[in-house]
């Protein structure tokens, strides 16, 4: 047997259901002659004839009623699922789901997320927070928040959230026992608890500005990380000084766990983007989302 083209199935079911071409070739929006044709084609390939016809009327022969009672019904679940894809398009439904670095949960995703959450409730939320870079064709998220240097070739990015100030910090045990800094230059001396992204083959740059250069200068790290709360709790320990976001140094600035120094050489960073394979039959879920985010820039 030659091979079958579904097509050609499909356009048979059709004839049968409407009972005729011209009726067939109306709700297909073809020519009735390639409906004709396309029935031809089809017994050709089986070596069966499926329907006796008359320029006014076609009826089944028994191979043609073995074939429609058999394949109708996987017809129409493709039709029921093809419709239900289509009436999704249009509607705030589904699991959105989103990979960020764990920095920006409290920085501003976590209560974006809820923002969103309250107005479309019936959108799930799946959040992963990993630093690690994601591959977002094999991951499956709808997107992944991602600074710049990890942004996915190819893709599209939409800039988020704040700018966020980066903070040289350390407890004042450590400065006391190690001697202050007055200088970057002066980090060579000391001793890093340095982050390293999973992924990443080198330590995280720290990064600084001065009379308009940018430059970076890291530390013998002393620890190495690639977790921010780790590097916390290290300095707490007052085995080294630390490079974090201001954002999470803040609440141990305000009690004196923590000092700030070089803080008229640390540069700001830039901001993270929402990083996402195409703009074509985005899903609306995600539009939404990224409509919501950009609202907040």
């Amino acid at each position: 047997m030659k091979r079958v083209q579904l097509n050609e199935v499909g356009i048979f079911i059709e004839v049968v259901r409407s009972d005729g071409f011209r009726a067939a070739a109306k709700k297909l929006n073809l020519g009735a002659g390639s409906i004709s044709q396309s029935v031809q084609r089809l017994e050709d390939r089986l070596g069966n004839q499926l329907l006796n016809r008359t320029t006014r009327k076609v009826a089944l022969t028994e191979a043609g009623r073995t074939l429609f009672n058999s394949c109708s019904p996987a017809f129409s679940y493709i039709e029921d699922v093809l419709k239900e894809l289509d009436e999704a398009k249009d509607s705030l439904s589904g699991t959105l789901k989103i990979n960020a670095p764990r920095a920006v949960g409290g920085c501003f995703l976590d209560n974006l997320l809820a923002d969103y959450a309250s107005q479309y409730p019936a959108v799930n939320i799946d959040i992963v927070y990993q630093d690690n870079k994601v591959d977002l064709v094999q991951s499956g998220v709808d997107a992944a928040i991602r600074i710049d240097g990890l942004l996915e070739k190819d893709t599209y990015a939409v800039p988020i959230g704040p700018k966020l100030d980066m903070a040289v910090v350390a407890s004042p045990e450590y400065l006391k026992l190690n001697g202050v800094l007055n200088h970057p230059s002066d980090l060579t001396q000391h001793r890093g608890i340095c982050y390293k992204q999973q992924s990443a083959s080198n330590i995280y740059a720290w990064q600084f500005n001065e009379d308009g250069n940018k430059y970076s200068i890291t530390p013998p790290p002393a620890i190495i990380t690639n977790d921010t709360n780790s590097i916390i709790a290290f300095m707490k320990k007052h085995l080294g000084i630390g490079y974090i976001y201001l954002h999470d140094a803040q609440p141990y600035l305000d009690t004196g766990e923590f000092v700030r120094v070089l803080t008229e050489y640390t540069s700001t960073q830039g901001r993270y983007s929402i990083n996402y394979l195409s703009k074509k039959n985005m899903p609306k879920r995600l539009r939404a989302f990224i409509d919501m985010a950009l609202a907040l820039n």
